[in-house]
C-alpha cells in the first residue's frame, strides 16, 4: 500500500515531505553553559527556521565524542561537521587569535565580540588562520574580562600573587599569570573543580558568568570584581567543506544566525555578570575591588604580556604585529 502512496503522490505532481540533512555537532561544553544556552541553541533553532527544517543536528555536548581539545581534529577528520573551538585550547593551530584574550583589549563581552567579528570579517590574517584549518567561524563568543577567584581568600595585592597556583587554560593567560608572579598550570575546563578541590591550585582567571556552570562558587572564597586579567574566546565552526556544499542561500543563513546569536550571547553575559556578582555576595564569598593604585601595579606587570606574547609568535614567523594592529584597527571602528 505504502509504494502505490507513493506512486500516487508522483502522479498527481505532489512532492514528497523533504528530509532534513542531519548535521554533527560535537564540543566540550556542558548543556548548562551561557554558550550553549543563549549561542548555540538558538543558532540550531535560526538555522532550522531559516532553512524550513532543510537541517537537523545530532548534538553531542560535554565531550561525548569530542572536546574542547579536540575541536579541530573532530573536524578535520569528519568526526564532526561544526564544533566549538576554544581559542586558549587550540593555541598551536589559531595562536594569533589568542590576542583579543591579552589583559587590555576590553572589558565587555558586547565590546570584544564587536571588534574580534569585525576582524574576521576583514578576511586578514586573523580569519586566515581559521582558512588555514579548512574551518569557517560562525558564531564568536569572547567573555568579559576575567577576574581571579580564589580559595586562600582575596589575592588583592600585587605581592599575593607570588606562588598563588592558578588553573589557566594555555596560550596568553598563562604568560599573564608568569608575569604578576603566580604559577600558572594548564588544566581543562572540565577539570577544574576537581583541581581547586584536590589543592592541585589556589584559584583561578574566570569571568564570573562561566563560574557558575562549573560549580566552583562552592569551592572558592574570594573573586575580584573590577581586574582585567584577560579573556577566553570559543567559536563555533564549521568545516569549510560542508559549509562550502551548502546552497549559497543557506549558508547566508548559517552566518546571519551567527551573527544574530552571537550578539545576544555578549549581551545576556554582561547582564549576568553584574547578576552572579550579587549573588556570590549573598553565598558568603569575599567579592572585593581594587583600588586604583593596585590596578595600576597590575597594569603595569600585565603591560608586558602583549609584547611577549607578540614576539613569541613573531619569532615563529608569523605576522603577529600585524595581527595586533588588525584587531586594534577594528577595536576602533
Amino acid at each position: 500500500m505504502r509504494l502505490y502512496a507513493i506512486l500516487a503522490a508522483i502522479t498527481l505532481g505532489c512532492a514528497l515531505p523533504a528530509q532534513a540533512e542531519k548535521l554533527v555537532l560535537a564540543h566540550g561544553y556542558a548543556p548548562s553553559h551561557n554558550v550553549l544556552v543563549h549561542g548555540i541553541v538558538p543558532w540550531m533553532a535560526c538555522v532550522r527556521d531559516g532553512t524550513q527544517n532543510a537541517y537537523d543536528f545530532d548534538h553531542f555536548p560535554s565531550g561525548q565524542i569530542s572536546g574542547h581539545t579536540q575541536s579541530v581534529s573532530s573536524l578535520n577528520s569528519g568526526l564532526a561537521d561544526l564544533s566549538v573551538i576554544v581559542v586558549a585550547y587550540s593555541s598551536d593551530k589559531v595562536p594569533m587569535n589568542g590576542i583579543p584574550l591579552l589583559p587590555g583589549m576590553g572589558t565587555t563581552s558586547v565590546e570584544m565580540v564587536g571588534a574580534y567579528r569585525r576582524a574576521l570579517s576583514q578576511d586578514g590574517i586573523l580569519a586566515g588562520e581559521y582558512a588555514a584549518i579548512d574551518t569557517v567561524p560562525l558564531l564568536v563568543s569572547i567573555l568579559p574580562a576575567y577576574q581571579v577567584f580564589s580559595t586562600i581568600g582575596p589575592i588583592d595585592t600585587l605581592e599575593k600573587f607570588a606562588g598563588f597556583k592558578v588553573r589557566v587554560s594555555g596560550g596568553s593567560p598563562t604568560f599573564m599569570a608568569q608575569s604578576l608572579g603566580a604559577i600558572p598550570i594548564e588544566i581543562n575546563a572540565t577539570d577544574m573543580y576537581i583541581a581547586l578541590q584536590r589543592k592541585t591550585v589556589d584559584g583561578t582567571f574566570l569571568t564570573m558568568s562561566s563560574a557558575k556552570p562549573y560549580a566552583i562558587h562552592e569551592l572558592v572564597n574570594a573573586v575580584s570584581t573590577n581586574g582585567s586579567f584577560g579573556s577566553g574566546s570559543s567559536v563555533l565552526a564549521m568545516d569549510r567543506g560542508k559549509f562550502e556544499a551548502l546552497p549559497p542561500e543557506h549558508r547566508q543563513v548559517f552566518v546571519d544566525c551567527g551573527l544574530e546569536a552571537e550578539m545576544a550571547t555578549a549581551e545576556y553575559v554582561d547582564a549576568e555578570n553584574a547578576a552572579v556578582q550579587a549573588e556570590f555576595v549573598t553565598l558568603g564569598i569575599d567579592a572585593f575591588a581594587y583600588p586604583d593604585d593596585v590596578l595600576e601595579v597590575l597594569a603595569a606587570r600585565m603591560s608586558q604580556v602583549t609584547s611577549e606574547y607578540i614576539g613569541r609568535l613573531t619569532d615563529r614567523g608569523l605576522p603577529a604585529a600585524e595581527a595586533l594592529q588588525e584587531y586594534q584597527n577594528a577595536r576602533a571602528d
